[in-house]
């Protein structure tokens, strides 16, 4: 009687243990029939099977053939059908799992629909396997529009109809430093100004000018004013010669007697 109920209670455990399978947990969620659950500090993952598949029919080396559909192997082989990658099996050959490099790297050899047409109101595309679609063009317009508000913003006003308020003025207010050290913004304003300038001249022959064009956004000329230093005032006077300003208000070199000397003392308290 015990052995039976041994042998009944073993055939019941069974039953429990292959409907689900649990690695690293007592009681697997109930959806699955395999769950794997690594602790803390003991973290692992799933390795999958690598296997070096010749192309994309190839089965020889799994299970003499037999093999069963959506079966996942890692592909360690690389020939001109085949990269290293995970693999399913669909059935009738091996379907390679794309990440967003394989995207990136292939976007130029995707399929894509053809233009072949405009009939009217209605385009004409051919799509990736030959066949003419007809696609009405007033469904393909994205109604969007934009004006011009008050205090330098604009109103944007999406295809559901939902407006924004753009602001630049404030965009540019925030962001106006970064802005002026921009190089491309630099030289616009330089070309932009540059091409007004004008040059400063000399009125006469009383100063010259190096370096003038397009110095000034107005045409400006500058000269000596009467009374002022001119090359006759400080050309160079003879040896033992003075500058001075006579009672005339004339500039004037003079010999440098003593009178002349006790003169300037005199009304100017110190010669140079």
């Amino acid at each position: 009687m015990k052995k039976k109920v041994i042998t009944i209670g073993m055939l019941m455990m069974a039953g429990v243990v292959f409907s689900q399978v649990g690695i690293g947990i007592k009681a697997p969620h109930k959806s699955a029939l395999l769950e794997l659950k690594a602790s803390e500090g003991e973290y692992r993952g799933v390795l999958i099977p690598r296997i070096p598949l010749k192309d994309l029919t190839d089965v020889s080396q799994i299970n003499r053939g037999d093999v069963a559909t959506s079966l996942l192997v890692f592909n360690t082989t690389t020939n001109n059908v085949l990269s290293n990658g995970f693999y399913y099996w669909s059935g009738v050959k091996w379907v390679r799992l794309i990440n967003n490099q394989d995207i990136i790297d292939n976007i130029d050899t995707f399929p894509r629909n053809k233009v072949l047409e405009v009939r009217g109101d209605v385009l004409v595309l051919e799509d990736t396997k030959g066949l003419k679609v007809d696609t009405p063009i007033q469904d393909l317009n994205i109604i969007t529009t934009i004006k011009e508000g008050e205090n330098g913003t604009y109103v944007y006003k999406n295809e559901a109809g939902e407006e924004s308020v753009i602001n630049i003025t404030g965009s540019v207010i925030e962001n106006i430093t970064e802005i002026l050290n921009n190089t491309e913004v630099k030289e616009e304003i330089y070309n932009t100004v540059a091409a007004q300038g004008k040059a400063i001249t000399a009125k006469d022959n009383s100063i010259t000018l190096v370096g003038g064009n397009k110095a000034v956004l107005e045409e400006t000329q500058i000269a000596v004013t009467d009374g002022g230093i001119t090359t006759a005032k400080i050309a160079a006077g003879g040896k033992k010669q003075i500058l001075i300003t006579n009672a005339k208000g004339e500039v004037v070199w003079v010999d440098a007697t003593d009178e002349v000397i006790i003169d300037a003392v005199k009304n100017n308290e110190t010669v140079t």
